[in-house]
């Protein structure tokens, strides 16, 4: 079985909603789509299809949203 949910029957690929995101500081999370595990800025994604809310890096919330959103909510973070 793979680690990557991207490639888990069940696990909707778009039409994700963004509910709130965190700065760790550094990049010290690990992203529950891809399995990277150096995520600073996180993301907590939530779907109506999917059990529970889940906490992604940049780019999967890109994917899984709209990238021009999710890049627009990262750069009010940072700033």
């Amino acid at each position: 079985m793979s680690a990557y949910l991207w490639d888990q029957p069940g696990v909707p690929q778009k039409g994700w909603a963004c509910i709130g995101m965190w700065d760790f500081d550094e990049p010290s999370h690990t992203c529950e789509m891809c399995s990277n595990e150096s995520v600073r800025y996180v993301h907590y994604m939530r779907h109506p299809e999917f059990p529970r809310e889940l906490a992604v890096g940049h780019v999967c919330a890109a994917h899984m949203q709209n990238e021009a959103e999710t890049e627009a909510r990262e750069r009010r973070l940072k700033s």
